[in-house]
This record gives C-alpha cells, sequence and structure tokens, in this order.
C-alpha cells in the first residue's frame, strides 16, 4: 500500500525527503558551474563575424561557450 497523502518518506535513494502529491523544491539554488575561458577558435569565429574580441569572449562566457547563443547576444546588443 502507498504512504497516506501528506506523509514523508524517503525517495529510492534515501538521499532527500519526498512528501507524497507534492513536488518539494530545494531552497538554496543549485551551484553553478565555474566558468571556464571560452576557446580560442569559438573567439575567432565570432571575431570573424565582424565583432569585437573583447565582446565575443563575453557573449561566449555568458553563453557557456555556446558559440550560437553568443551569437545571438552579440546581435541583439547591436539592434539596441
Amino acid at each position: 500500500m502507498g504512504s497516506p497523502r501528506g506523509a514523508t518518506t524517503r525517495n529510492v535513494t534515501g538521499s532527500a525527503p519526498f512528501h507524497a502529491g507534492r513536488h518539494v523544491e530545494r531552497t538554496s539554488p543549485a551551484p553553478m558551474a565555474p566558468s571556464t575561458e571560452p576557446p580560442q577558435d569559438a573567439i575567432a569565429t565570432l571575431v570573424s563575424m565582424g565583432f569585437d574580441r573583447s565582446s565575443a569572449r563575453q557573449a561566449l562566457v555568458q553563453s557557456r561557450n555556446d558559440i550560437n547563443i553568443a551569437t545571438n547576444i552579440l546581435l541583439e546588443a547591436l539592434s539596441h
């Protein structure tokens, strides 16, 4: 049989409480992975598209080195 509604049980691994019938959210934010220096080839690609090196690097850091998102960040900055 299942637990009564509202009863606190442990999840499968037993590491975190699970409240039947509702989702439990963490009270602290998940830790962010430390940002890594963007790859030089990604910076070079954005520079070859006409963006300055500093802005390209900053956009890559902000986008977690996703060149497509970094390109969108840079293009949106130009439109403002």
